[in-house]
């Protein structure tokens, strides 16, 4: 991920959180530094934050903490075994003043994008119900959420009892993925193309969303 900061300062002191994608993802940790010993909370933004009860008295899953023994040090504050969702960075000192929220934001991002749907989509080419050599068959396949594509993925075709590929063509950056297939000279299917069982391979490739879970 990358490096960057996110500020907060109770009693004029300041917190910064690295490494953090700040307003994107950050995976398992992130460090947090104060002028003060204290205590760094890491927080759900939908929990109404007013002191450090109402931090403490949300669901477990909704915040982590860590102490601050060493001011100006690196302390590892988890990220592990929150909801999906975006964190703000809130402080206390020893004295139990609680700052304000930081100005930046982190989003955990644990979920794996699955392909919820497979089609075929369009035949460039068919003429009265049927394909010829050269013809492209285009395969859409949708996830449950944007992904983004690197290499080429393909998704497995049942021509007449034959495996065939199709390769990917667009859609990274979205939640819709399409395939192409050129029909081959002997290709034939008396009862039409069909998408094989577990057709998704990802043929050296990736297909990953913003936090970067695999599908």
């Amino acid at each position: 991920p990358l490096s960057s900061s996110i500020s907060s300062t109770p009693t004029g002191r300041t917190l910064i959180t690295a490494p953090a994608m700040i307003g994107e993802r950050v995976i398992g940790a992130l460090d947090v530094q104060s002028t003060e010993a204290g205590t760094a909370y890491l927080v759900n933004t939908g929990v109404t934050v007013t002191d450090v009860a109402s931090i403490t008295a949300a669901a477990n899953n909704q915040w982590n903490s860590v102490a601050i023994s060493t001011a100006n040090s690196d302390t590892n504050l988890a990220a592990t075994g929150l909801a999906d969702g975006t964190y703000k960075v809130y402080t206390t000192d020893a004295a139990g003043n609680l700052s304000a929220a930081s100005s930046g934001t982190i989003t955990i991002d644990s979920t794996v994008p699955s392909a919820a749907s497979a089609a075929i989509s369009s035949a460039s080419g068919i003429q009265s119900s049927t394909l010829n050599a050269g013809d492209v068959v285009s395969v859409t396949v949708g996830f449950s959420e944007n992904v983004t594509v690197s290499g080429s993925p393909q998704i497995a075709l049942d021509v007449g009892g034959t495996t065939r590929q199709a390769s990917y063509a667009s859609g990274s950056g979205t939640s819709a993925l399409v395939f192409t297939y050129t029909i081959q000279t002997g290709d034939t299917d008396a009862d039409g193309i069909a998408i094989a069982a577990n057709a998704l391979s990802l043929n050296s490739g990736t297909i990953r969303d913003a936090g970067g879970n695999d599908a």
